[in-house]
């Protein structure tokens, strides 16, 4: 299925607590709401459903990612590994 949501929010409340598995690849820096961006995912995981977010280095330089997981710390992810991921800051993240 396809899903347009508006530029605002994911707008998956509907799907709050049943999603194992959420991918952001070179996405996260196109959102001007982050923080809302990952209250909406951590409410759509199970509990202990997994994010993984990559961010190329050519858009993201890291004092930016490392504050976007400062963020997602906040909003209660923990994180379980920062793997390599060629060209990218990359972080996956638990709930």
């Amino acid at each position: 299925d396809t899903w347009q949501c508006p530029p605002s929010s994911l707008a998956i409340a509907d799907q709050n607590g049943t999603i194992d598995f959420a991918l952001a690849f070179a996405v996260v820096h196109e959102i001007p709401d982050q923080e809302n961006l990952l209250k909406e995912i951590y409410e759509a995981l199970k509990p202990n459903g997994i994010l993984f977010i990559a961010e190329p280095c050519g858009h993201v330089i890291r004092e930016a990612f490392d504050k976007l997981l400062l963020s997602a710390q906040r909003k209660g992810f923990s994180i379980v590994e920062m793997p390599e991921v060629r060209g990218s800051h990359a972080v996956v993240l638990i709930k």
